[in-house]
């Protein structure tokens, strides 16, 4: 029965290592058209995203599917960019995307973008039906190789308005950084 269990625990660690993460790694929202939704794969092995699909929260409401993504593979810990299909984007923007697609230019700031896989949430930017969340006219870049079901700002590295200098490429391997420990205070002077 040791046996059993053993071989079953090795079994498993073996097949979880081969699994891929996908994951939204960038989302822009920028000045005018210019937006861009970056999908990842950080996992070991190359992954078509049959079932995959973007949905969008419009205006504080709930999830709706915008795009589906079955015909699009990554390579393994390599990316897919998809760019506003407006003409009015930046050129600069356009040179960086896989595929220009009109699902890009749906959201604005107030709005959560979501990847869901055979109709479950498996990773999101923003939080459905809350606007108050405000993403608007800045670039966020995720730190690390881990989809998140739920919107955690401390996993997001924000950026300036049109910053797509990390866009076409994710590292995995950053990490946010570490809290600094609060400074002790100065003394002022004496009280008095």
């Amino acid at each position: 029965m040791k046996k059993s269990i053993l071989a079953l625990s090795i079994g498993a660690a073996v097949s979880c290592g081969a699994q891929a993460d996908i994951l939204i790694s960038e989302y822009v929202e920028g000045s005018g058209y210019n937006k861009a939704i970056e999908i990842a794969n950080t996992g070991d092995k190359a992954e078509t995203l049959t079932g995959y699909a973007i949905h969008i929260a419009f205006n504080g409401n709930t999830f709706a599917e915008e795009a589906t993504l079955d015909h699009i593979t990554i390579q393994p810990s390599d990316v897919y960019v998809i760019v506003n299909k407006d003409s009015r984007i930046s050129p600069e923007l356009k040179a960086l995307g896989d595929e220009e697609n009109s699902v890009a230019g749906r959201f604005n700031g107030d709005d959560a973008v979501a990847l869901f896989k055979d109709g479950t949430l498996v990773d999101v930017i923003g939080v459905e039906a809350d606007r108050s969340i405000d993403l608007k006219d800045n670039t966020f870049v995720r730190f690390g190789a881990s989809a998140n079901a739920t919107f955690t700002p401390s996993e997001w590295d924000e950026k300036n308005k049109d910053d797509y200098t990390g866009l076409g490429k994710h590292d995995a391997d950053v990490l946010p950084p570490k809290p600094q420990p609060a400074q002790p205070r100065k003394n002022l002077g004496t009280a008095r």
